[in-house]
């Protein structure tokens, strides 16, 4: 799917003027329609290189990405999108963390979740924090982490760890391991 976005987008990309007006349409997206959503939302991440010369379109993206999030047939796509915008656009989305921040704080702890797509939100979120103060991405990365670590450490407590929760602390371990790696 992530290399069908990359198609459309490399296609559209040598009609650059285009990809502003293509973007400002996503209000007339038919909502009921997910696969159309779906691959809307992972165009709006293929297009993290363009962002960084038109930063006004960033805000725009977000308002898709974000709320996406909370969807689960959309998560996939916007966690993705979100992590290709952070890795591209860093900077400019340090005034948005706090509200990425919030927007995904449910997502990092939901079982419900594929770890790929906890992970994919985890690294943007940190990708972004690097560029905090290292008093303030402490803080920061400590708030997102501390529900992680609180589950992993109840679940280790139980005498014996029942087999089932072998999985839960291996996906946790996987996406605190994210926050883990930010290199400042």
């Amino acid at each position: 799917v992530r290399d069908a976005f990359k198609a459309v987008s490399e296609s559209v990309d040598r009609m650059e003027h285009i990809i502003g007006e293509v973007i400002k349409e996503y209000s007339r997206l038919n909502t009921d329609n997910v696969i159309l959503l779906r691959t809307a939302i992972g165009l709006l991440g293929q297009y993290s290189e363009w962002y960084k010369t038109h930063t006004e379109h960033i805000p725009i993206a977000l308002n898709y990405v974000l709320p996406a999030l909370s969807k689960l047939e959309l998560l996939s796509a916007a966690a993705h999108s979100l992590n290709d915008i952070a890795n591209n656009c860093t900077e400019e989305l340090v005034p948005h963390l706090n509200n990425i921040c919030a927007k995904s704080s449910s997502i990092l702890l939901s079982l419900n979740v594929e770890t790929r797509d906890r992970c994919a939100v985890m690294e943007a979120i940190v990708q972004i924090m690097t560029l905090l103060s290292y008093k303030e991405a402490s803080h920061a990365i400590l708030q997102i982490t501390q529900p992680l670590i609180d589950r992993i450490r109840k679940v280790l407590e139980l005498n014996p760890v029942p087999r089932e929760a072998e999985g839960v602390i291996k996906s946790d371990l996987l996406v605190f391991s994210k926050a883990c790696s930010a290199t400042y």
